[in-house]
């Protein structure tokens, strides 16, 4: 996941999102606090694609990260997961009134 090949990367980030291991995501975390400003977009890439409770305080915390940019991008994907788990709850209330 921290390899200095974007697309290799962006390949790899892919793949794992799909299986969101708890293993996955420390490296992720570790990848994240200790990367370069490039590693740390990646890793909020990541908890993007993964969604759910796991990566939710993650992506808060990465919007108090000093650089402009990483904010910025942690707010989107913060506003992203917000709107899925909405639709998602929304879902699951429809469900139980059936």
């Amino acid at each position: 996941m921290d390899t200095p090949f974007t697309g290799l990367r962006n390949q790899i980030i892919n793949f794992l999102s799909d299986i969101p291991r708890e293993e996955i995501l420390t490296m992720a975390q570790i990848i994240y606090s200790t990367g370069s400003n490039e590693l740390k977009l990646s890793m909020l890439r990541l908890y993007g694609k993964t969604g759910g409770w796991k990566v939710l305080a993650d992506l808060m915390s990465s919007t108090t990260d000093q650089k402009t940019e990483i904010r910025e991008l942690a707010n989107v994907y913060l506003q992203n997961w917000k709107t899925k788990a909405i639709l998602f709850i929304r879902i699951l209330q429809r469900a139980k009134e059936r």
